[in-house]
């Protein structure tokens, strides 16, 4: 290689992110020298890397005080104590991606006392992590705006509340399979006017009367996803489109939703532009096609195993209404 080549190469300006998710061969060593081509590298990426140690990604997060983004994705490396480094060196963190990392509450307190302006966190499938957790997110990162938990079951309601009613700037809350009852869910509704995406799916206490508080309560919502809410009617379809007006998203799989709820949305939600109702077996082809005709903005119906609705209704419904893909699972194999 030419000498300017090698030169341009090294110039710290195009170190500064580091994408190395998914590399399989990165060892300490190659991590170490990576992090030193420059003193201000701003995000890096070592999702799915299972080739180098807890310390040898400590060793690399300290000389990366100027990182604002960080993904560790099911990287085995990532421990309490990478953790605690992060803390005392990345000061300037915004972003941290920790799904499915052997992480537990005291990696976290470490992490948010260091980290004050957090901003947008994931803590998906963390099996370790529990509402201590959330105690630790609003004492240090009143801040956030976006925290994902999706799938931790030891996530219960008194970290609802406490990070609720303490950061007041979260408008992206994913809770999907997570330890809440419907209290939890009702103390969203008391403190999150400003919340835009709501996913609380599976959870079985949810229902119609805790539905309306949670929409009377966050009318900004955009995307709201109560699927596998099995006490969920049609009355929480009328809440919904009567407070949620911006509303753009909505899933209620496998919720008991009927024609009547198919109807009330037709007709009220105006915005709406997609909707999902697998698994909702009384629904009939009368309500699809109100719904279809109605709602002039819908772009995409999810109708899997919506199994009073027939073929001939889709394949009429396709060509009457092109804009609009009708979800089920023959439309998905000629996809």
């Amino acid at each position: 290689v030419c000498r300017k080549w090698h030169e341009i190469c090294n110039d710290p300006s195009l170190w500064r992110t580091l994408n190395l998710s998914g590399r399989r061969l990165v060892t300490d060593d190659i991590l170490d020298r990576l992090t030193s081509l420059s003193d201000s590298v701003l995000e890096l990426d070592v999702s799915e890397c299972a080739s180098f140690s807890d310390n040898g990604l400590q060793t690399a997060l300290q000389k990366c005080s100027a990182l604002q983004i960080l993904r560790t994705v099911r990287s085995p490396c990532m421990t309490d104590k990478c953790l605690s480094t992060v803390g005392q060196i990345c000061r300037n963190l915004r972003i941290v991606h920790l799904s499915m990392c052997s992480i537990t509450d005291k990696g976290m307190e470490m992490l948010c006392q260091g980290c004050p302006e957090i901003q947008e966190m994931k803590l998906n499938q963390c099996p370790f992590i529990t509402s201590a957790a959330l105690f630790h997110i609003s004492k240090y990162c009143p801040n956030i705006d976006h925290l994902s938990l999706e799938h931790n079951i030891k996530i219960l309601d008194d970290g609802v509340k406490e990070l609720v009613s303490r950061c007041r700037r979260l408008k992206r809350l994913q809770l999907n399979s997570c330890g809440i009852s419907g209290e939890g869910a009702k103390s969203i509704a008391s403190y999150s006017r400003h919340m835009t995406i709501l996913d609380i799916r599976y959870c079985t206490t949810l229902n119609d009367d805790i539905v309306k508080e949670i929409v009377c309560g966050c009318p900004n919502l955009v995307i709201l996803n109560l699927s596998l809410c099995f006490n969920v009617t049609d009355k929480s379809a009328g809440h919904i489109v009567q407070h949620c007006t911006k509303l753009s998203s909505l899933y209620l799989v496998h919720c008991r939703i009927s024609d009547e709820g198919l109807v009330l949305l037709s007709v009220n939600a105006f915005g709406l532009e997609r909707l999902d109702v697998s698994w909702c077996q009384e629904i009939t082809d009368e309500g699809v096609k109100v719904l279809v005709h109605g709602c002039k903005t819908l772009k995409h119906l999810g109708l899997v195993r919506c199994d009073q609705v027939t073929n001939e209704t889709i394949t009429e419904l396709n060509i009457s209404y092109p804009h609009v893909f009708l979800s089920t699972f023959v439309t998905e194999v000629n996809r």
